[in-house]
Formats: C-alpha cells, structure tokens, sequence
C-alpha cells in the first residue's frame, strides 16, 4: 500500500526540523559551500549533498540553507542545478544570493542545452563517450540527455543568465572551464569540459 503523499510531507518536515540545528552548527563559521558536492568533495570546504558520508554534510538542497545570511565567501556547484526543478533552482539561488557575502561569488556549472541540439543537428552522437554516455542516434541522444540521470532542466546560457539575474546576483559572468579571477575558484571542476554551461555570479 503506498504511502499518502500528505504523510511524506509531514515526516519529510519532521527530519528536516530535527536535522537543522546539527547541519547549522556544523556550518557555523564556514565560508565556502560546495552544494550537490556527490563525490567529489574539496578540501577546505562544506561539503554538501542529500545524503551525509564521510565528511560529507546530508541537506536537502530543496530546503532553505540552515546559513546565516552574508557569511559565504564563495559557493561551487557542478552538475547539481539541472537535477533539480526550475522552480526550485529559483529559490535555491535566491537562497544562496541570501547567505552570501556582499562581495560573495557563485561558480556554477551545468550541462549546456545548445551543445546537446548543436551534436543533434550535426549528427554527432559520440561527444561524451567519454563519461560513458553512448547513446546509438541522434535522437536517443536528445532524449536521453534531458531525461535520464535524474535530469529535470537543462539550460542554455540566457536562460541560466536570467534565472541568476532574477535570483539578485548584479554581475553574471561566462568563465573558462577550470579558470577564474578568483584564486579559490580555480581547477574546481572534476568532469572532463563537454560545452557546460559555466558561470560566476557576483552578488
């Protein structure tokens, strides 16, 4: 018999109410969040995902940040945003634009729409053999890109630029992949460059 979804609600708020105070405190002071980290965590920051492993923190990234607001220097996060909603990537990002620091900076990356339909138009079908994703038509490939692995919206730079915008970041700047003003946010990224979409967003 499954659950009733209004049953899910409360006791997926009953964790969240009963987790907060221990991620707070285990953010208390931090001053760089690296959010939808999976895997690859970064030395010298928080890092976050759904599940806790390791030093891992398990949060949630659908629910407010239990941060303080203003107290982040920098925020990473690669291929999380298109996991989620674009509904909920708008409030995350506000959320984020929230416990920045007024000079505080996002670096975001994520899979690129445009590079997807250009490899379609061209026929091409073997860009991210790569990392394993060998898709046998052009077709399969589109489909597969925006739907599989947990996909729920993909971007293409305009629109990544003013969901950004929106969210209060003043400055939305294209940068080069593994590269950066900002020391810190250099040779961030673990996945081999195929086109994604990389931006960093100044509050």
């Amino acid at each position: 018999m499954a659950i009733p979804p209004v049953v899910l609600q409360v006791y997926r708020r009953l964790i969240r109410n009963i987790k907060r105070p221990w991620v707070r405190k285990k953010l208390e002071g931090k001053k760089r969040l690296h959010i939808g980290c999976g895997e690859n965590v970064l030395n010298g920051w928080a890092n976050i995902d759904l599940k806790s492993k390791g030093i891992v923190i398990g949060w949630d990234l659908t629910d407010r940040l239990p941060v303080r607001s203003e107290t982040i220097e920098f925020v990473y996060c690669e291929h999380f945003i298109e996991h989620i909603t674009f509904k909920q990537a708008a409030v995350l990002l506000a959320d984020i634009h929230r416990v920045l620091r007024s000079d505080g900076i996002l670096r975001l990356s994520t899979p690129s729409l445009k590079k997807l339909v250009d490899e379609y138009l061209s026929g091409r079908t073997s860009k991210w053999c790569d990392v394993e994703f060998s898709p046998t038509t052009p077709c399969q490939m589109v489909n597969e890109g925006l739907r599989l692995y947990g996909h729920q919206f993909v971007y293409d730079a305009n629109e990544l630029k003013r969901i950004l915008e929106e969210a209060g970041f003043r400055k939305v700047t294209p940068v080069a992949w593994r590269e950066s003003t900002s020391p810190a946010l250099r040779e961030l990224e673990c996945r081999p460059f195929h086109g994604e979409i990389i931006f960093e967003a100044t509050k």
